[in-house]
């Protein structure tokens, strides 16, 4: 009895901590490292909503459940979030009509094509 209580804890536990995180936004990809809230991570990792990630040598491809498709460059830094990408350092490319990039207090959406915006060149004369 006590066996069955210990083991629907621990089940109800990690179901707990699972739904903490919320949906699934997607999937990182790169060849080579990358972190995800700080953690060093390779090849692949689901995003959560909110997550951080941060390319090192290699560049990065977001693929979100909605169809959006990101490219980080190597040295960038990005927030993931259902609608859009905070990019905070680096360059960030976008290929979607229905997701955007924000980067300080500019919000760049796609109207046909691709969408590309550099951190460091955007912000250079401020």
């Amino acid at each position: 009895m006590k066996q069955s209580i210990l083991i629907a804890v621990v089940l109800f536990t990690f179901l707990a901590m699972s739904q903490a995180a919320g949906p699934s936004l997607g999937v990182a990809m790169a060849t080579g490292s990358f972190r995800i809230d700080g953690s060093t991570v390779s090849d692949n990792a689901t995003l959560f909503g909110g997550a951080t990630i941060e390319t090192e040598k290699a560049s990065s491809r977001l693929q979100l459940s909605s169809g959006a498709r990101i490219e980080l460059a190597p040295r960038s830094r990005a927030k993931v979030y259902d609608d859009h990408l905070s990019l905070e350092s680096g360059l960030g490319e976008l290929a979607s009509k229905d997701y955007q990039i924000e980067a300080k207090t500019l919000r760049i959406a796609v109207l046909s094509g691709k969408s590309s915006i550099d951190m460091p060149l955007l912000f250079a004369n401020l």
